[in-house]
């Protein structure tokens, strides 16, 4: 099912690139990387820190007019972590608690390129994005002694809209850009569970006493380089 779910994700994004690109001059494919700092919101999100992790992948820019479509396909990795200390039998125990979430991202953003005379132009970009959550680890280290397990009750499917702005330096027939992002989580990242029974005893779910998933959304700031050809 999750192959499947890739195959139609990444289908969607082939689809967006070859329709707008019938016909049009001045497409352009690029690949970009860079950095996450993962955090995630919501009623049951409590104090939580950022987490950081590594996005990559591949785009289309397809001239609109004034604007520029963008869609793209890339790896990203996702969630939180906490620090506490634990006071067991009068003894403290550092601890601290992450939840790894890992994706294959498709945003669909739409860029606006201010025109100046040189060969940098500033630009915002916004977009919705959808995500296949391709694993999901609880991992704990007490003392500096870790372990994980997988998380049952991950959400396959995330939804979430893309607000950004960077520069692009043309550089003859290609483009760097510099972009910063932050995405924001429209549904929750957890899913209800029917009965305790169903749970793995090597796995662990995270809801509440009515079985319901945690609301805890992703949230996401992104620094990524790329390159068009």
């Amino acid at each position: 099912m999750r192959k499947l779910s890739l195959v139609a994700l990444l289908g969607i994004f082939l689809l967006a690139s070859s329709i707008c690109a019938q016909d049009v001059p001045g497409i352009k494919f690029g690949i970009k990387g860079g950095v996450n700092l993962a955090n995630v919101a919501g009623d049951d999100a409590g104090e939580s820190d950022m987490l950081l992790g590594f996005a990559g992948g591949v785009f289309v820019q397809v001239p609109m007019g004034p604007l520029t479509f963008q869609p793209e396909a890339h790896f990203t990795m996702k969630g939180a972590k906490s620090s506490s200390t634990m006071d067991i039998m009068g003894t403290l125990y550092d601890t601290e608690e992450k939840i790894k979430l890992t994706y294959i991202e498709v945003p669909m953003l739409f860029k606006y390129k201010l025109q100046t005379a040189g060969n940098m132009a500033p630009c915002f970009f916004v977009g919705p994005a959808v995500a296949l959550n391709m694993g999901a680890k609880y991992e704990i280290s007490i003392n500096d002694e870790s372990a994980d397990v997988d998380i049952y009750n991950k959400k396959d499917i995330d939804f979430g809209i893309v607000f950004g702005a960077g520069v692009d330096f043309a550089m003859g027939t290609k483009t760097l850009s510099l972009d910063a992002r932050y995405t924001m989580g429209l549904t929750a990242a957890l899913d209800d569970v029917d009965s305790p029974d169903d749970i793995p005893d090597d796995e662990v779910a995270f809801v509440d006493d009515d079985g319901k998933g945690l609301d805890i959304k992703n949230t996401n700031i992104q620094v990524m380089v790329g390159i068009s050809f």
